[in-house]
């Protein structure tokens, strides 16, 4: 993942307190990337966000996400995994984008 400098003790805090925290737009912008359709995606994604934000935008699909369902799906996951693990895709480029296209 890479190397962790705690400079304050408010760094210090956010990489040792027992609370999930995602990057949000940090890695983005540390990669350069500070505008576009890849940083809006990251900027407005649940998955990326914190705090109330995240709150927020979970809601609508919180019940979704469920652990008897999510629990009940365990088995249809699996077994599409080992699949896709038995048959490695096969790659076909294109001059403006890379397309996976698995065997039927």
């Amino acid at each position: 993942m890479g190397v962790v400098f705690a400079l304050r003790h408010q760094h210090l805090e956010l990489i040792t307190r027992d609370v999930t925290r995602q990057i949000e737009t940090e890695a983005k912008l540390i990669q350069g990337i500070i505008s576009g359709p890849v940083f809006d995606f990251v900027k407005s994604s649940m998955l990326f966000s914190n705090g109330d934000v995240h709150l927020r935008r979970r809601a609508p699909v919180s019940r979704t996400f469920a652990f008897k369902l999510m629990d009940a799906m365990r088995p249809k996951a699996a077994a599409l995994a080992a699949e896709l693990v038995k048959r490695p895709p096969t790659h076909t480029h294109t001059h403006t984008h890379t397309r996976l296209r698995l065997k039927s």
